[in-house]
């Protein structure tokens, strides 16, 4: 397929919650409650233009002045640099149309920037986040009116990614996930990306080449750690040459299970030499409505202590500190942590715990 991506994501959602690159703080205190130049510093962030400050002040003054209406916006985008012209047009024919988009929605009445438009949807971006919605929705809500940039420009450097927006399950808090995105070049000419930002420092980002040859491609590797359960969404923006879209941001949607769950799942610890005890932590997650209560083991030689609860972000946490005495026998012993459960479907949750204590060097795990 063509090119499926979008400036969408962290960057973007900056553009109106805060980001200094666009403007000044008065600038966006002045935006804020007006519809067409919030608008406008969304579709300038995603078509990769950084105006002065005081080019930007005097368009949302524009913005704020002129009629409500794709053309204000239009004549605003003129002064930080940023030709757009007006298109009606079916929802069909969004798939054919090269780079992000100013569109007007019906219900409820306002702007939404369309970034990605792929077989699965379209992603749709407002003041309030990014999020994918089917092609059936975009059928509901597109009254037929956008704003784009001007279509057959020369485009030297043309991307192509297959996959823009990975979703990921995982087991648990903690687990380390890593994907890669392909990024082909179908221009004439070298394409160039160049890392701008990621979301958060438990995410990283990668690339195998930062400048691709036409008819090339590369990797981009994307890893993250999610630290709670429930929904962890990990963004990193690429700058590149492609004049359509400037901006490209990768996404790993992650989910963990908001079930009670320990994690690390298991514990495997080695006893060595004069080390013949061992003290590990780990993190009892649950949903709201469930508590913990007492926590017991399946063996003498093992304790466990329930620790403080927290709550964060609507999550339900207690660490529990994990002991293995030094009576646990040579060899290998295996038992359980208990911990009992009320308030939801769950009774109890178990940590299994092996131990090996073999009378030779080696390390927790």
């Amino acid at each position: 397929m063509r090119v499926l991506f979008a400036a969408a994501g962290l960057a973007l959602v900056a553009a109106v919650l805060g980001s200094t690159a666009l403007a000044s703080d008065q600038m966006r205190l002045m935006a804020a409650p007006n519809r067409e130049a919030a608008a406008l510093l969304l579709i300038a962030d995603a078509a990769g233009i950084e105006p002065k400050p005081r080019s930007m002040n005097k368009a949302v003054e524009l913005c704020r002045s002129g009629k409500s209406g794709l053309e204000t916006i239009k004549r605003a985008a003129r002064e930080i640099g940023l030709k757009l012209e007006t298109a009606d047009l079916t929802a069909a024919n969004l798939r054919g149309i090269e780079g992000p988009v100013v569109a007007v929605e019906r219900s409820p009445d306002e702007y939404a920037i369309y970034l990605l438009r792929g077989p699965s949807g379209v992603e749709r971006l407002d003041s309030s986040g990014v999020r994918l919605v089917s092609w059936d929705e975009v059928a509901r809500r597109f009254t037929g009116h956008i704003l784009r940039m001007p279509q057959g420009a020369p485009r030297p450097a043309a991307a192509e990614l297959q996959e823009f927006y990975q979703t990921v399950d995982v087991r648990g808090p903690g687990e380390a996930v890593k994907r890669q995105f392909r990024v082909t070049n179908k221009g004439a000419k070298p394409l160039l990306i160049d890392l701008r930002q990621i979301s958060c420092r438990c995410a990283t980002a990668t690339s195998g080449n930062g400048s691709i040859p036409p008819g090339g491609s590369t990797e981009i590797t994307m890893s993250a750690e999610p630290e709670e359960a429930g929904r962890s969404v990990y963004s990193a923006t690429f700058d590149t040459n492609d004049p359509y879209w400037p901006r490209v941001v990768l996404v790993l949607d992650v989910k963990v299970p908001r079930t009670p769950k320990l994690y690390p799942e298991t514990l495997f610890i080695s006893l060595a030499g004069s080390r013949r005890s061992a003290d590990e932590k780990v993190t009892l997650s649950a949903p709201p409505g469930v508590e913990a209560g007492s926590v017991s083991t399946t063996a003498k030689w093992l304790e466990a202590r329930l620790g403080s609860r927290e709550s964060v972000e609507g999550l339900t946490r207690w660490p529990v500190e994990v002991n293995v005495r030094d009576t646990v026998p040579l060899g290998e012993s295996k038992a359980e942590v208990v911990v009992e459960l009320a308030g939801g479907d769950l009774r109890s949750v178990r940590l299994p715990v092996t131990v090996r204590n073999f009378g030779v060097k080696s390390d927790v795990r």
